[in-house]
């Protein structure tokens, strides 16, 4: 499979929305449990991020799902996902 792409560090949270911000003040929301997405439309070619923890306690999404027409794949396995 092709390169998943860096991890992105979480700096805060949007208490208001729910949405985790990136270092840019990007948005992202979790659209099942621990997977999140950035703020936009989801199409083809929108990544899933895995949230998990850092060594130091921080919050770091980690890509995991790429939009293929209707479905998401893992981009280790290149398997289709129901999320």
């Amino acid at each position: 499979m092709a390169d998943r792409g860096p991890e992105i560090p979480i700096e805060r949270i949007d208490r208001a929305t729910g949405a985790f911000l990136d270092a840019q003040g990007n948005g992202y929301f979790e659209i099942s449990n621990d997977l999140f997405v950035a703020e936009g439309v989801i199409g083809e070619g929108t990544i899933a991020f895995h949230g998990s923890g850092s060594h130091g306690g921080h919050i770091v999404l980690k890509p995991l799902y790429v939009r293929r027409g209707a479905r998401w794949v893992n981009m280790l396995t290149g398997v289709a996902c129901p999320i």
